[in-house]
């Protein structure tokens, strides 16, 4: 008889197993009506046991007990969308909503991001901030705002917060949220820290405002087919390439093609990094060189040869003097900018690698691989301790310019966070498509990155 009584410590109570549960609820005639007795006699509801009998049902059990308004403002409190979450789950935390009448758009609005959020949630309820300040707009309704201001100051250490929502949204049709069509291939700050610039395979190029958030302008045609892009030092232009192997440089403030470079001397820009200065371009091309040019003359300074298969990534050291390369190889190639010749490899890995950085002191350099990220000593080509990765592949990595904090986004749709002095994992962002590249604000505190559906987001990393 013991076993059919199951103790819950935790509760300082006594659960009753579920058969005999199931007995006694047949037994009731006005089930709705008991579980309102039940909350009411209950003097915490934080404190609610989780199961069948409460957990699960507790909007329509304070809706039968005439507590109806004290639901709606326990549901836009985000302390107790915590407690639910962890109380009863996100199917129970969603049904609660259902207890609220039909035409409460607002709380629709809220449930519908919660819905949509609810596979992160039950993995990872912390990322409730992330979510919410991701999918709702803040201008939406002064209840919305609210709650994500007591969402922004109940978050216990970093977090990622959207400037603006680029998540999938929860308003019935969806928001269209402004982006490109296809996947953002690549991302550049500029060094002033106004614009961020976005280049896609949906042949458009498009200009935010990097504090906002906001598209500023697109710029399109042939030439802004682009798979690489990179700031010029200044903050008015940048630089693009893409299939039509050559270089563009355009005006960042109006949109406009400054002048094209080298011509089909490449087959196709692969990658793209600047020289500190910005007079020179070294791109990683289709043909498994890297071309340097100087970036006012179109002129080709040197082509490097010594790659065996597609180029994925290209870097530059901050002093200018050597460029990275990596490839579906299983090594770093490193290159004296001077000479054009070969310097000894990064090695230490056995696959290929998809992303590298470094960091802006010049000490470290990283490369993305399928389920780590590779770390060197520049100065001695040493292998350090790898960060663990998602097992999913690394396919776009920044470091922050103060080198304290790489950031890497991958195939399973996390943006991750990384100290580089503890290699401690500081802070998430679960987006709803792989991420394929990001950037960094000159003030390492706001995060550019691009996914899959084309979607552009703008984070600010709080609590840091």
């Amino acid at each position: 008889a013991l076993a059919l009584l199951q103790p819950d410590p935790p509760t300082d109570s006594i659960r009753l197993h579920e058969l005999v549960r199931a007995h006694l609820a047949a037994q009731v005639a006005d089930r709705a009506a008991l579980q309102a007795r039940l909350v009411n006699a209950w003097d915490d509801l934080y404190a609610l046991p989780s199961g069948p009998d409460v957990g699960e049902h507790l909007g329509p059990a304070l809706v039968q007990a005439g507590r109806g308004a004290e639901l709606r403002a326990l549901l836009f409190d985000p302390r107790w969308l915590l407690t639910r979450l962890h109380q009863a789950g996100s199917a129970a935390l969603l049904a609660d909503f259902d207890a609220l009448p039909a035409d409460d758009t607002v709380a629709r609005q809220v449930q519908g991001a919660l819905r949509l959020a609810a596979p992160i949630l039950t993995a990872t309820p912390p990322q409730l901030a992330s979510q919410l300040w991701g999918r709702l707009d803040l201008a939406a309704a002064p209840e919305i705002a609210t709650l994500l201001e007591a969402a922004r100051s109940l978050a216990p250490g970093p977090w990622l917060r959207s400037i603006v929502p680029r998540l999938t949204s929860p308003r019935a049709p969806p928001a269209r949220r402004p982006g490109h069509s296809r996947t953002v291939l690549a991302l550049a700050v500029t060094h002033d820290g106004r614009y961020a610039v976005a280049a896609s395979s949906d042949r458009v190029l498009r200009v935010w405002d990097l504090a906002t958030g906001a598209e500023l302008r697109t710029i399109t045609g042939a030439a802004a087919w682009a798979q690489a892009v990179a700031a010029i030092p200044g903050g008015r232009h940048a630089v693009s390439g893409g299939p039509d192997s050559a270089l563009h440089i355009w005006d960042l403030t109006d949109g406009a093609l400054v002048r094209t470079l080298a011509g089909p001397l490449f087959q196709g820009v692969e990658a793209l990094a600047l020289t500190p200065d910005g007079e020179r371009a070294v791109i990683a091309a289709g043909d498994h060189l890297l071309w340097v040019l100087d970036l006012r003359s179109g002129t080709v300074l040197g082509t490097f040869a010594g790659h065996t298969d597609s180029l994925t990534a290209v870097v530059v050291t901050p002093d200018g003097r050597r460029a990275l390369s990596a490839s579906w190889e299983q090594d770093v190639r490193v290159w004296d900018l001077g000479s054009g010749a070969p310097l000894p490899a990064l090695e230490g890995h056995s696959g290929p690698l998809g992303s590298l950085a470094i960091s802006p002191d010049g000490r470290r350099a990283f490369a993305g691989a399928w389920d780590q990220i590779l770390v060197w000593d520049l100065a001695q080509g040493a292998v350090l301790r790898p960060l663990a990765g998602p097992g999913e592949g690394i396919h776009a990595l920044v470091v922050t310019p103060d080198s304290r904090h790489i950031v890497a986004g991958g195939g399973d749709r996390t943006l991750r966070i990384y100290d580089l002095a503890s290699g401690a994992l500081v802070a998430t962002f679960a987006g709803d498509a792989p991420f394929w590249s990001c950037a960094v604000a000159p003030d390492g505190l706001i995060i550019v990155a691009g996914d899959e559906r084309g979607r552009v987001h703008f984070l600010r990393l709080e609590n840091a």
